[in-house]
């Protein structure tokens, strides 16, 4: 008898969706991460640490990303799927403070 590999279809489409759309939105993550070099600029903003921490908070995108597709996928193998869900968000952490601030580019 042939054993089903997907004991919730619904929870693996759901991560599989949205980490491949996470990952299509590297592309504009490398001009975003090109252009915040121009938040050094001005002088003196090397030394700031609020610049500094937004800085490395946009850089550090892929590596939240891998993390989130990994741990996600874990707690999906655990049967934890509520957990792999929140694993599965780590990057809009980045994603939605970037949207807002296209979108408020564009609307003004």
């Amino acid at each position: 008898m042939e054993e089903n590999k997907l004991r919730n279809k619904k929870a693996f489409s759901i991560l599989l969706s949205t980490q491949l759309l996470f990952v299509l939105l590297l592309a504009p993550w490398f001009l975003f991460a090109g252009l915040s070099v121009m938040m050094f600029d001005s002088p003196g903003s090397e030394k700031d640490p609020t610049t500094l921490i937004i800085f490395f908070t946009i850089l550090a995108y892929p590596l939240g990303l891998l993390v989130s597709i990994i741990t996600s996928w874990i707690s999906y193998a655990r049967r934890k799927d509520t957990l792999a869900y929140w694993c599965n968000s780590i990057p809009l952490f980045w994603v939605v403070p970037i949207g807002l601030f296209w979108g408020y580019a564009l609307l003004f």
